[in-house]
């Protein structure tokens, strides 16, 4: 019964849940007229006449439907339910004026790259503390992980960069026609023995 909005361009990874993802489980995808791509009037339009449910996209997307929402209240439909945003930093004040003209949505913070299916880390976001500086990345999705590690490959304390390591079902097999490149990138581990990018 879910139906999305499909905002996001072909050639983005995000496109391939609102594609496959949500065809695969029997939803609708909404797409907009190709001239009003970016127009967050006919979006609105859109979400309403169809009863969109789902938003997925990066969230300067969201940004735009809330300056538009800002100005013409009601401008997002209440059977939004569920608004997934990565690709980018998700800016601290986006909850409180997502909540203020869709208090029903569930926001969802996702990231991973494409080497990993996309998704492979989230964090449902609630209230965000004014003094907060930036919304959490998140927790690995079921099945995947993440390591941040030092150069010497050693777990790197909070607060200290590092370079992320992915393991776990969302790892990819690697690039296509480019085994130099998937060689370097997608390892064993030797600390796990586990198939890493």
């Amino acid at each position: 019964g879910d139906r999305a909005i499909q905002l996001t361009a072909l050639h983005h990874d995000l496109s391939e849940y609102d594609i496959f993802g949500l065809l695969a489980a029997g939803g609708a995808v909404i797409v907009p007229d190709a001239a009003a791509r970016r127009d967050p009037a006919h979006w609105s339009e859109l979400m309403h006449r169809e009863g969109v449910t789902i938003w997925n996209t990066v969230p300067a997307m969201m940004e735009m439907m809330l300056e538009y929402a800002d100005a013409q209240p009601g401008a997002i439909p209440r059977s939004l339910r569920l608004v997934i945003l990565g690709g980018d930093w998700i800016p601290v004040t986006l909850p409180a004026r997502l909540g203020k003209h869709a208090p029903q949505a569930q926001l969802l913070s996702i990231g991973g790259p494409t080497e990993t299916t996309i998704w492979n880390i989230w964090h449902p976001v609630g209230p965000i503390d004014p003094e907060a500086r930036s919304i959490p990345y998140g927790q690995p999705t079921a099945n995947n992980a993440y390591h941040v590690v030092t150069d010497e490959g050693f777990d790197a304390p909070d607060f200290v960069p590092g370079e992320m390591v992915s393991s776990g079902v969302g790892v990819t097999q690697g690039y296509w026609g480019d085994p130099e490149k998937t060689a370097e990138k997608y390892v064993t581990w030797a600390r796990t023995g586990a198939r890493v990018y």
